[in-house]
């Protein structure tokens, strides 16, 4: 799952005192950006666990960044597998990374480096799919549909071809 804050998780990062937060419950706070996986987390940063991140969203200071990213349910991961253009699959394939990597290098350059360490980051295939989902909107973003439309082109056959 991806975490973004809250307005009132910026409003406690620009407080000179916690609202009883422990110390790894603020760098958490700190670091979330909305672009990071939990799992990714999880792995490189010492002492925090996945009840630092119930416990902040329980007091209302992050929440899911998206709600395909949130959901687990099939629903969840047919709309997951829409916006992304790729079916939806578990596990990781290194070479869709490979492939979404260079869609990112390709089309983004410099401005998609956060996404390209999120891509290098993943640890599941539906982590990927996320990023490639983000990658697609800031190509959209950026570049307009033609471009978007090239890169979501590129994705769906590099996903077949590599059988997910």
């Amino acid at each position: 799952m991806i975490w973004k804050r809250t307005s009132a998780g910026q409003a406690e990062l620009k407080r000179s005192y916690g609202a009883g937060l422990g110390a790894v419950a603020q760098n958490l706070l700190m670091i979330l950006d909305g672009v990071k996986t939990e799992e990714m987390l999880l792995r490189n940063l010492v002492g925090v666990t996945r009840e630092d991140f119930r416990s902040l969203a329980r007091l209302g200071l992050i929440e899911p960044a998206d709600v395909i990213a949130a959901s687990s349910s099939t629903v969840g991961a047919r709309q997951q597998a829409t916006s992304t253009g790729v079916p939806a699959a578990i596990g990781l394939d290194k070479r869709f990374a490979a492939a979404l990597a260079n869609v990112i290098k390709t089309h983004l350059g410099l401005g998609g480096f956060r996404l390209l360490n999120a891509c290098e980051n993943a640890v599941t295939t539906a982590e990927l799919y996320e990023v490639a989902r983000m990658a697609i909107e800031l190509i959209q973003q950026r570049k307009g549909g033609a471009a978007a439309g090239e890169a979501r082109l590129q994705l769906e056959r590099s996903a077949t071809n590599f059988g997910l």
